[in-house]
């Protein structure tokens, strides 16, 4: 949007003629540029709405399992996978190639500082977070504590929690 308006600015300096011939593709643009900024602000929204419903979930189990907080404290969690983006965002992503570059991750799952750092603070889960490049748990000694369409959760003899997100 800046660069319409420097655009606008820039022509109303000029002469008459180009006044008249450069308004109107400066206007285009300017229109493109603020239902782009709107269309992808709610694609962001939708996938942060997303988001949050997979967060909550999880936390929802994960706090039936291990009602008390100092169980909670004792166990490590480790989230393998990725909550994947929404259908909105996949069809924007397939009509605009270019789109895929500019978005982040989906907000919870493997790496994501942003999952884990709202895990932790906006949800209060005070938990040791085991990220996926510092060590990965091996999942076929767990045992399968719970297995819903979302995500698998699995416990180790230790105490770690693994989190595998469908």
């Amino acid at each position: 949007m800046v660069l319409a308006i420097i655009g606008i600015i820039t022509v109303k300096n000029f002469n008459k003629l180009w006044q008249k011939f450069m308004a109107a593709p400066l206007l285009i643009l300017l229109y493109s540029f603020l239902v782009f900024s709107f269309a992808f602000g709610n694609v962001l929204a939708d996938q942060e709405r997303y988001a949050n419903f997979r967060n909550e979930l999880l936390l929802n189990d994960l706090s039936r399992i291990w009602t008390s907080k100092d169980e909670v404290a004792k166990t490590k969690l480790q989230i393998q996978g990725s909550i994947g983006r929404t259908e909105v965002t996949r069809h924007i992503a397939f009509l605009y190639p270019s789109l895929k570059n500019i978005w982040g991750q989906e907000g919870l799952g493997g790496d994501s500082f942003n999952g884990f750092f709202k895990f932790e603070h906006y949800y209060n889960r005070k938990q040791k977070i085991i990220l996926n490049k510092d060590r990965k748990m091996d999942s076929d000694k767990m045992k399968i504590v719970l297995d819903t369409y979302y995500h698998t959760i699995k416990e180790g003899e230790n105490g770690d929690i693994l989190v595998i997100l469908k």
